[in-house]
């Protein structure tokens, strides 16, 4: 533990300041945390010393988030990154994905989601610029994707979940757990939920004898009409009709 590297870009002072002296980074594996004001101060940084992990605004003067981490990958230091911003638009959202930025957190920062942001790439090993370093962290979004999709089985019969309650769960946007999400496994988070809701009904409408509203109600539908209409769009039948076909032998 405490042999990591972490920098904080940000310019607003308080902002850089409070991150990097109240919060516990040695609990984390954290042995050094340094802050700088700009992209360019934060790239001469970098440029001198070893990085694991970088947190930094996206709206700067000088040199804005996106180019100090295009300027950062260039000089082939494959440090964790983690934005902040008060907003993600999908042109940020595609450039993150070329820049291989782990994490994107909403400002003003909670301070318990950032530090769980840095706690995870710490875990997965970070490896900056450590001369012959053969440790690969796991890939990136296949890691975030795995924690999406860990946290909808875990919770997908609850009626409240949504992809804020999820966002908030892994310490994301909401725009930037879709675009993770949809590009790893190449569907959108509602149709992933609707797809496994529909799989457990299923078994529980042809396996079981509970009566269709309360297999409704155990998958996470308050609406009996909306889950029937689903269930014919996965199935291209009603549940009744499935359960009688299922009593028939035929499946």
């Amino acid at each position: 533990m405490g042999t990591l590297t972490l920098l904080i870009v940000d310019d607003e002072t308080n902002t850089r300041e409070g991150l990097a002296r109240f919060i516990d980074w040695a609990q984390c594996g954290i042995g050094r945390v340094e802050t700088a004001a700009n992209g360019l101060e934060a790239l001469v940084f970098v440029r001198n010393n070893r990085v694991d992990i970088i947190v930094s605004d996206i709206k700067m003067p000088e040199m804005d988030g996106m180019e100090f981490v295009t300027a950062v990958r260039k000089l082939h230091c494959d440090a964790g990154v983690i934005f902040l911003s008060a907003y993600a638009t999908k042109k940020n959202l595609l450039k993150c994905f070329d820049l291989k930025v782990i994490n994107f957190l909403e400002k003003p920062v909670n301070r318990q989601a950032l530090y769980e942001a840095v706690e995870a790439i710490a875990e997965a090993g970070a490896t900056g610029q450590a001369a012959g370093a053969d440790v690969e962290r796991p890939s990136d979004y296949g890691y975030i994707s795995n924690r999406i999709v860990e946290y909808i089985r875990e919770n997908f019969t609850d009626s409240s979940l949504s992809i804020e309650v999820i966002a908030r769960a892994v310490y994301m946007t909401d725009t930037y757990v879709c675009a993770v999400f949809k590009r790893q496994t190449g569907m959108t988070i509602g149709a992933y939920i609707s797809k496994l809701r529909m799989q457990k009904a299923y078994e529980l409408i042809t396996e079981t004898s509970m009566k269709v509203n309360a297999v409704a109600s155990a998958v996470g539908y308050v609406s009996m009409d909306h889950f029937t209409r689903l269930f014919k769009k996965h199935r291209g039948m009603t549940p009744t009709e499935a359960r009688k076909k299922a009593a028939s032998g035929v499946r």
